[in-house]
């Protein structure tokens, strides 16, 4: 869709054929994070979600419903970072994962969800007032993916705060286990 803008717009200043490569990259990237990525993190909350429910940790939610609150609307705002702050405070990693990260990490995700909704509707004409912005639209068209990579790039140093965490603590139980 990028390209098709970038092409019929003539008052763009840049030269196409240089950001053509810059483009391809981008949706590249977007299409691995936004179709790709979610379904391994999910699966992955829900292994830890029960992982730390199992060490006596509650966080809010059992496995399903950790999962299931990604997908109630409204809720789905909220909850799903409840639910990963709980277990940062609970694997005490609240030190390696800062709220401010935490923060700037929810913030791009839900930006870039919010911006792909706005440019996957632009071509049906629901925001036809973009065709005379093209600028805007271009903008849109870019901010999109640019943001929903910033936002995978944080979850995954999130994620692997996390499973360090977890595996330290399951290492850890059989050694103080056996000293005892």
């Amino acid at each position: 869709m990028l390209l098709s803008l970038i092409k019929r717009d003539q008052s763009i200043a840049f030269d196409y054929e240089a950001l053509s490569p810059l483009v391809t990259a981008i949706g590249a990237t977007d299409v691995i994070s936004y179709r790709l990525t979610p379904i391994l993190f999910l699966a992955w909350f829900y292994s830890v979600v029960r992982q730390t429910n199992g060490l006596g940790f509650h966080v809010g939610a059992s496995p399903t419903w950790a999962v299931g609150w990604w997908f109630v609307p409204l809720a789905n705002f909220v909850q799903p970072l409840r639910i990963i702050q709980r277990i940062v405070r609970a694997l005490n990693a609240g030190a390696r994962v800062p709220p401010l990260q935490m923060g700037i990490w929810w913030s791009t995700f839900l930006l870039s969800r919010t911006l792909r909704s706005i440019t996957e509707r632009m071509p049906l004409g629901t925001f036809s007032f973009f065709e005379t912005l093209p600028r805007w639209t271009t903008f849109l068209a870019l901010a999109s993916p640019i943001s929903a990579i910033i936002a995978a790039v944080l979850c995954h140093r999130i994620v692997r705060v996390i499973q360090d965490r977890l595996d330290n603590l399951r290492t850890d139980a059989p050694r103080s286990l056996a000293l005892s």
